[in-house]
């Protein structure tokens, strides 16, 4: 019987090598530790910067606000002086001209105060660095919640109020006061010779004009004791001297809280 070949062994299958992912995976996870890290870290850097940025706006910002607040104050402190002296000057302008035996000085006085009472004062919140927070979003840089609250309210009752003391004087003195006074012709000398209250073109007119009108005795002191101009000069004279005091009053009470918010905003300040 033929010998037949042996047959030769089949080889044995390899088995398929399998993806190791893990090393993929770490070095994902090392690309994106890196990545987070450098995004975390700008954003940090970025947070720094902007809040040194931030605070340097706001110590801006409320310096200029103090500015503000204290050239407010000045302007209200000349206001209250301005309506002390015209209270003043109303009421001592009332006692002449309920005195028949006034005389010729304290006529001569009383005509000068009448004079100066038509001036009036027409006032407004200084605001500047306020208005600029609100048109550019900047009152968040104010940490200082209640401080910011209180910028805002001090604002909105100053415009309210400022509004209605320069109303009145638009009202009273000007509509009312100097038209019955002036415009009738019971006064005339704008103040008398020595006023402190003549402008230019009254004291070009009294140089070319020595002895004239404005040293001669208002019309008012013509009249008869039973003129009923009498009454109706002492009404408006009342009506003066009333916002003359409301004036005061506004002024004194405005600079309080002027004050009052110009500390809370130093107290914010390094």
């Amino acid at each position: 019987m033929a010998e037949t070949d042996a047959e030769t062994p089949a080889a044995p299958a390899s088995t398929p090598r399998r993806w190791d992912w893990r090393p993929k995976v770490r070095w994902f996870a090392a690309e994106y530790l890196i990545v987070v890290l450098g995004v975390l870290t700008a954003v940090g850097i970025n947070a720094l910067w902007q809040g040194r940025q931030d605070l340097s706006a706001e110590q801006t910002y409320l310096s200029l606000i103090s500015r503000d607040l204290g050239q407010m104050e000045a302007n209200l402190q000349e206001l209250a002086d301005l309506e002390t002296q015209q209270l003043q000057r109303g009421l001592s302008a009332y006692k002449i001209l309920s005195d028949p035996a006034a005389s010729d000085g304290e006529q001569a006085r009383a005509s000068t105060y009448l004079t100066n009472l038509t001036s009036r004062r027409t006032m407004s919140p200084t605001d500047a660095t306020y208005q600029d927070l609100l048109s550019t979003s900047g009152l968040r840089l104010l940490r200082n919640r209640g401080l910011r609250d209180g910028l805002v309210a001090f604002y909105e009752e100053a415009e309210r109020a400022f509004d209605v003391h320069n109303l009145n004087n638009s009202l009273i003195v000007d509509n009312l006061y100097a038209r019955e006074l002036h415009g009738r012709g019971l006064l005339t000398s704008s103040g008398g010779a020595g006023s402190a209250m003549r402008s230019r073109p009254d004291s070009l007119i009294a140089a070319a004009l020595p002895g004239g009108y404005a040293d001669a005795p208002d019309p008012l002191w013509r009249l008869p004791p039973d003129a009923p101009e009498w009454d109706v000069v002492r009404a408006v004279l009342l009506q003066r001297i009333y916002i003359a005091a409301y004036a005061q009053q506004f002024a004194e009470e405005q600079l309080e809280a002027t004050r009052t918010l110009r500390r809370s905003i130093e107290a914010e300040q390094p």
